[in-house]
């Protein structure tokens, strides 16, 4: 019966945002609320460090610009390594709610919800009702999508981006769909630049229906994207990290730490060499060890799996669109990329909302033909709802279960042992802390608005970075010590302090510490 008070499909919107809240509170009993895994190992969240202290910086002055400093891009205006969107999320946020763990969090747990009723929406558009609420119950139970709910990354806020803006275009007429192709793709990809691949699906289904033929559509949504985003890697909305993934295929590295590196000229036969050793090399080290990283790889295959179902729809035009924007994404990790097992995941998650939608059908219709092969039985009615019960019981276990495991896999107490030991230093906080990363993301963000830098490659580099941002103290890990770095710190007239050794996750290191005259340790 409908509720002629209400719109349709309304009221499954409202639960289903409900079911979001009900999820995000079960999961607050398993990762620590007041813990941000800044240190945690495994997902990489040590972002987390750049995005806070620079949306702090942002609210607090309206300049965006971080404060952490990659040597590399020492010279950089206003530097900041990733796109806008996270750091004016994270600054609203920190506006309203004050400095707390939580509030950093916030746009991270408004997305997730945001995420489930769009992924509903888009599901009741394309398949029903029934199917839409199948495809926001996949997108909840994925422990990924949990997991980054309960953190200040992008990844979250980027997934809401990309399901609300396809939601719309989706219920948009098929007629002007290829026109708004462009301005949907903006929220998305100020968050992530991959974003920008979210013009595949929007493209291949703008191709139906369109006011001028199939091909003039389509070329009109994937060339008005060009031209717009164009436009706003123009207006700097992003700097200094167009080079990261040519010195990747080339060098097989991410040199952070060097102002001077080698300039890259590459012939074409370098770049079809780079291309293919980056695609055996990350082939060589998702295969090596799957099973250790399970955790990591699980998500990938849960995501193909629903992307190959969603296939056997007879109306499969969505799947085809998914399927090619999957295969996209992984082609441009796998050549262009360094595919570590967390980078891969965090990578591809935004793809899993179109996956679970264009999957919701065909379960939808395996599942309920199991009932009805069962209510044909003995069990009679209870045979009805016995495969549901099952999918749903079975389906919650394992995201429990998974939820618990990356709990422990992300937690980290070292990172509070690294603030109480720097603590015992005495920084100077209006001057550049320049240290190894691993002891000092958790103190830069406790000792806000202190600088950061890495540990300079050589010489040349740190007579740069003190003669921009002058260096206070200066720590270095015995496997950085070199002749030539230690003759630019007594130039710069750096006296030796003391050394001290530390356990972290990857054993004990022995660290040495260096400061100017008027720094007391």
């Amino acid at each position: 019966m409908t509720n002629r008070f209400l719109p349709e499909g309304l009221v499954s919107a409202l639960c289903v945002a409900l079911c979001a809240l009900a999820v995000l509170g079960a999961l607050a009993q398993v990762y620590e609320t007041d813990n941000l895994y800044v240190e945690g190992q495994g997902f990489g969240f040590n972002d987390q460090a750049g995005y806070i202290t620079t949306a702090r910086w942002l609210a607090d002055t309206g300049e965006l610009r971080s404060h952490l400093i990659y040597p590399a891009y020492v010279t950089e205006p206003n530097w900041r390594l990733y796109m806008p969107g996270q750091y004016y999320a994270l600054a609203s946020a920190y506006k309203i709610f004050g400095d707390h763990p939580l509030a950093w969090r916030a746009p991270a747990l408004l997305s997730f919800i945001l995420s489930a009723v769009g992924v509903f929406l888009i599901g009741r558009r394309f398949f029903g009702n029934a199917a839409g609420l199948v495809a926001a119950g996949i997108f909840m139970a994925l422990p990924a999508n949990g997991l980054f709910a309960f953190v200040a990354m992008p990844q979250s806020p980027f997934i809401a981006c990309v399901v609300l803006s396809f939601c719309v275009f989706a219920h948009l007429p098929h007629r002007s769909r290829a026109f708004w192709v462009p301005f949907l793709l903006i929220p998305p990809f100020l968050m992530r630049e991959t974003g920008a691949l979210l013009v595949i699906p929007m493209a291949v289904l703008s191709l139906r229906g369109g006011r001028f033929g199939a091909l003039a559509s389509g070329a009109i949504a994937a060339g008005g994207s060009v031209l717009m985003l164009s436009a706003l890697l123009a207006i700097q909305t992003a700097s200094g990290k167009g080079a990261l993934p040519l010195s990747w295929v080339l060098s097989g590295s991410f040199n952070y730490a060097n102002a001077f590196p080698r300039v890259l000229d590459p012939s074409a036969w370098e770049w079809v060499s780079g291309l293919a050793q980056n695609a055996l090399r990350n082939f060589e080290v998702f295969s090596a060890n799957a099973e250790l990283r399970w955790q990591a790889v699980e998500p990938v295959v849960i995501l193909v799996a629903l992307a190959v179902i969603g296939l056997f729809n007879p109306k499969r035009r969505l799947a085809l669109a998914t399927v090619a924007l999957v295969l996209s994404v992984i082609g441009l990790m796998t050549f262009l990329y360094d595919w570590n097992y967390y980078r891969g995941t965090r990578s591809l998650l935004f793809t899993f909302p179109l996956c679970a939608i264009a999957a919701a059908p065909v379960l939808l219709r395996w599942i309920t033909a199991a009932g009805k092969k069962l209510a044909s039985g003995p069990a009679g009615r209870l045979g009805t709802i016995l495969p549901w019960g099952l999918a749903i019981g079975l389906t919650v276990a394992w995201s429990v279960r998974v939820a618990q495991g990356l709990a422990e896999a992300v937690n980290s107490e070292y990172g509070a042992g690294a603030v109480e030991l720097l603590e015992t230093i005495d920084v100077q906080q209006d001057k550049l802390l320049v240290s190894p990363f691993n002891i000092s993301l958790d103190y830069v963000v406790s000792h806000y608005p202190i600088r950061w830098s890495f540990v300079p490659e050589n010489p040349r580099t740190i007579h740069l970075l003190d003669s921009i941002h002058e260096i206070g103290t200066f720590i270095m890990r015995h496997e950085q010590l070199s002749y030539g770095k230690l003759r630019a710190l007594n130039e710069l007239g750096f006296d030796f302090k003391r050394m001290f050794s530390f356990k972290n996750p990857s054993g004990v290191a022995t660290y040495f510490i260096f400061q100017r005259p008027d720094t007391t340790p």
